[in-house]
């Protein structure tokens, strides 16, 4: 049983692996093709970061829902199919407008992690194996996050086309990596239990209002608008204050990932360091806020030391999330990674429009306002009771078993 479980982890990591290079390898220079690639604007660049993450924001949650009627397998091919169809738009992008297409159609194709976690929660029960699992899978993004910066920084010499060539490559790839390695976890709803599984919306109203859940979901949420929100200052920084290339920009952003690769595939054993869960809430919020209050008052050298040093702190959101996860029915965990998913993808938004607005009167402003909202939740979360309550929930799973 062990074993299969390791598999079907392990074909679930690679399909992120796969995926994640697809979204990753224009990172470093998508800002300068939009400009002279497109004859457009750095704004311009941001409109479609936005179109982008709103079809996805809208998407995520319903094929997350989607896969928890049909089935995990078939939901994940829809979202490799549709990168794969992205790819050979944006080969024949012209103009903002006929690439603003290959974003909607990513857009609305992107639920690689809701659908993963998704499996995840199917095949682990207790909170703390969902943590780790999640967090695994968040290690197999950082990889692919290493491979696609790296790549892009690399490739684009040789010219814009040639990276996402990569990607349609990597896309085939992942498609027969679903078909010959994906064991389908859950099996798919039968025509009675879809009309009596709860919608999307259903599921948003029940985790919000709920009272086991209502205030997991609330610094969840808080947190991820504090984290994306304050990772695109970070870009920009290093491109407008640092004047960095997007070579040394790949180079910062390998790091990153390197760093939240090792950190987050040893979660567990990152959060006893803490002394578990709890407290590794509170004082992961309180280091974060510390370091998005020194990165901007500080050298270029110190900056990119801190920036390095965050990522030590940034299994947060995975613990809400497994967390969630664990109060909710097991018949909605694909519409909760979704809901997961969707706020990722508003804060990336969100943060994005934020920062653009807020760093020009001061390009301070976003870091102070993570560090101020992340000091809040470090409050909240301290007297928060529902950590010991999924404690409680694993031990009774364990002392079943």
């Amino acid at each position: 049983m062990l074993a299969r479980k390791i598999n079907t982890q392990t074909a679930v990591a690679l399909f992120l692996v796969l995926d994640t290079i697809a979204i990753t390898i224009s990172v470093p220079y998508f800002v300068d093709f939009v400009i002279k690639g497109l004859g457009e604007t750095a704004e311009a660049a941001s409109i479609l970061i936005a179109i982008r993450a709103t079809c996805t924001a809208f998407a995520a949650p319903t094929l997350g829902s989607l896969s928890d009627k049909f089935g995990r397998k078939s939901i994940a091919l829809v979202v490799a199919a549709g990168a794969l169809v992205t790819m050979i738009l944006e080969l024949r992008a012209t103009s903002f407008w006929t690439y603003a297409l290959s974003r909607v159609t990513f857009g609305l194709t992107r639920a690689a992690m809701p659908v993963a976690n998704g499996v995840l929660c199917d095949i682990f029960s207790s909170a703390d194996e969902r943590s780790q699992a999640i967090s695994k899978n968040g290690a197999a993004v950082g990889i692919g996050f290493l491979i696609g910066a790296a790549t892009g920084g690399t490739l684009v010499g040789y010219g814009y086309h040639v990276p996402t060539l990569v990607c349609m490559i990597a896309q085939i790839a992942n498609i027969a990596v679903i078909i010959l390695l994906w064991r389908e976890t859950g099996s798919p709803s039968s025509a009675t239990s879809k009309q009596d599984q709860p919608s999307f919306f259903q599921t948003l109203s029940t985790v919000a209002t709920n009272t086991g859940t209502s205030s997991v979901f609330g610094v969840h949420v808080a947190l991820i608008l504090a984290t994306a929100g304050v990772q695109h200052a970070y870009l920009e920084y290093t491109r407008v204050q640092l004047d960095m290339s997007p070579g040394l920009r790949s180079g910062f952003l390998l790091s990153i990932g390197i760093l939240s690769a090792a950190v987050q595939s040893n979660l567990n054993k990152s959060v006893s360091v803490f002394g578990g869960r709890h407290r590794a809430m509170v004082i992961g919020c309180f280091i974060n806020a510390l370091i998005n209050l020194v990165a901007p008052l500080s050298s270029a050298a110190v900056f990119i030391t801190v920036s390095l040093l965050s990522t030590f702190v940034g299994f947060l959101p995975i613990i809400t999330l497994s967390i969630l996860s664990k109060l909710s029915p097991q018949n909605v965990q694909g519409s909760i990674m979704g809901l997961n998913e969707s706020l990722l993808n508003i804060g990336t938004v969100v943060g994005p429009l934020f920062c653009s607005f807020t760093a020009s009167i001061d390009h301070k402003i976003p870091f102070f306002t993570a560090a101020l909202l992340l000091f809040i939740l470090m409050y909240k979360v301290q007297n928060m009771t529902e950590f010991n309550q999924a404690e409680e929930k694993d031990a009774k799973v364990k002392k079943s078993e």
